[in-house]
């Protein structure tokens, strides 16, 4: 859920916060379901960027089609009220932080922050010797009769730069274990972090050192409609 931040009528910035809502619809309870689930479709509720909240409260619409399709309404619109308080206190304080200091001056302040921490990551890997280093496991099968799903990834660390190319992989499955790009990306950024130092802030600066790739069609960079549920139980675990 994401809220916009305004100092008067200018767009400062914006608050955002995720959180794992305990069903959201779909073939099974809890939205968990792997075996059988060949599309997204069959995952549950699918809510593309919306305009939720108008005038500080939920459209009554929009949110009575939501708890529609869901298994436990009561559970999902409380949770979602909390994503909308925690945005309130986050505009409360980000609006009193642009406040005391004038927009143009934090704007810096956040290029310096993002440049410390690419600075300090390209540091780190650096230390790493330059070459290509390869992995390879399987993940179990996804079903009776199918075969295990092959994980493969090649890194190769040049001066100060990391790209992660997942291509040797297996190709999608039909089945809710596949790793969307957006996730397969992250893998990467998370397990260079842990190596290099678990306590660097985490923000783009850091992310900037590394490059992620992974063939089209391919386990860790399906193809939509591919069902993708229960990728963060397993594939996230190999990587």
């Amino acid at each position: 859920m994401a809220s916009p931040v305004f100092l008067e009528e200018q767009l400062v910035g914006f608050v955002v916060n995720t959180a794992h809502h305990i069903d959201v619809g779909g073939a099974a309870p809890g939205s968990q379901r792997v075996h059988g689930v060949s599309e997204s479709f069959q995952e549950g509720l699918r809510i593309l960027p919306i305009r939720l909240v108008r005038e500080g409260k939920f459209d009554p619409d929009l949110l009575r089609m939501i708890l529609a399709n869901v298994r436990i309404p009561e559970k999902v619109e409380g949770d979602l009220n909390a994503q909308l308080n925690a945005n309130r206190a986050g505009i409360e304080r980000l609006s009193r932080l642009f406040k005391e200091y004038e927009p143009a001056v934090l704007n810096l302040v956040f290029d310096d922050i993002l440049t410390v921490s690419e600075t300090r990551k390209r540091d780190l890997i650096s230390q790493i010797p330059d070459g290509v280093y390869s992995f390879d496991d399987c993940l179990d099968d996804y079903g009776p009769g199918t075969e295990p799903i092959r994980v493969s990834v090649d890194i190769k660390v040049d001066q100060s730069n990391i790209e992660v190319d997942f291509s040797r992989s297996s190709d999608q499955v039909p089945a809710a274990l596949n790793s969307y790009f957006n996730y397969t990306r992250a893998y990467p950024v998370f397990a260079v972090k842990v190596f290099c130092d678990a306590l660097l802030p985490q923000n783009e600066g850091g992310i900037r050192p590394i490059t992620t790739t992974a063939r089209e069609g391919s386990f860790f960079n399906p193809t939509f409609p591919a069902s993708s549920g229960g990728t963060r139980h397993c594939s996230n675990t190999y990587i």
